[in-house]
């Protein structure tokens, strides 16, 4: 990560390692807490739920999978959301967050490769979803997350989410400093266009539990 920084002319501090930690037995997210680790993603709630229960609580936890919007109050207490994808689920979680009296900060999951399967906002939707957003007093919105389709080189998708981030800086005067994008593979060419956060599972636990 540090020389992919580098040679981007990036500082490497300016880039966070998202331990992806969903399936992981405790021992393995354990190890990686030891080693000096404290940011984890899951993907699940009740993978979340099993592994904060046990974890020490210095742990900065982030959910990184599709959120259905009745299980906004489960995660409403991350440190970031990176999966918000429709009004309905933003006010959800902006309403679970102030029962908490809390701003929850949270990114917008971009749907950047446009896949019929995949959840996600389309680029198009991106503005004006965020003008919707700007009225929910405990949801900030602090930047965008991608995972670019299999059959697109992902570095051109990582550099049209940084066009639209920057797009949508312009026109909203939102800070938006947060790029969520980059995993085991292909995290080296996300940070060349300007990840964040980058989410590596494998590369640090190996294979998933079943």
């Amino acid at each position: 990560m540090a020389e992919a920084a580098r040679r981007a002319g990036r500082s490497p501090s300016d880039v966070m390692l998202l331990a992806v930690s969903k399936k992981q037995s405790l021992e393995r997210v354990q190890a990686a807490y030891d080693a000096g680790l404290r940011d984890f993603g899951e993907n699940y709630v009740q993978g979340l739920q099993n592994h904060e229960a046990r974890l020490p609580n210095d742990v900065r936890w982030h959910f990184i999978g599709h959120i259905q919007s009745k299980k906004a109050k489960r995660v409403a207490g991350v440190t970031l959301v990176h999966s918000v994808d429709s009004l309905k689920l933003a006010e959800k979680l902006a309403a679970a967050a102030e029962q908490l009296q809390r701003t929850l900060p949270g990114l917008l999951n971009i749907n950047i490769s446009n896949e019929a399967s995949k959840s996600g906002i389309v680029p198009d939707d991106t503005l004006p979803l965020l003008e919707q957003l700007a009225s929910l007093a405990h949801l900030e919105i602090r930047g965008f997350m991608c995972i670019p389709s299999p059959a697109e080189e992902p570095r051109r998708a990582f550099a049209r989410l940084r066009e639209l981030r920057d797009l949508a800086r312009s026109k909203t005067g939102l800070a938006l400093p947060e790029l969520s994008m980059g995993m085991s593979s292909d995290y080296q060419d996300a940070i060349a266009e300007g990840s964040t956060i980058v989410r590596v599972g494998t590369r640090i636990f190996g294979p998933r539990d079943a």
